[in-house]
């Protein structure tokens, strides 16, 4: 795969995360009919920029998360301390 592709499609799995901040292969899978080893290698590579993190710890099952869009999106909500 060329890196040109290989950009397209981790800039559609990061976008996707936008939607979904935690996400798991099977899902993304459904959501961009994308192929498995794309989509596994888009993850990863979200992974080494820091972008996501896989949270499971597991051979398989894994949920991945993005995690500064997650503290964005509860920024503000925390409860009010008395």
């Amino acid at each position: 795969m060329d890196s040109g592709r290989v950009t397209g499609t981790t800039l559609r799995i990061f976008k996707l995360l936008q939607c979904m901040p935690l996400i798991s292969i099977p899902r993304a899978l459904q959501e961009t009919h994308i192929s498995v080893p794309t989509v596994t290698a888009a993850l990863a590579r979200l992974q080494e920029l820091g972008i996501v993190r896989e949270i499971t710890s597991k051979r398989r099952d894994k949920l991945y998360s993005y995690e500064k869009y997650i503290d964005i999106l509860n920024e503000g909500t925390e409860p009010i301390r008395r």
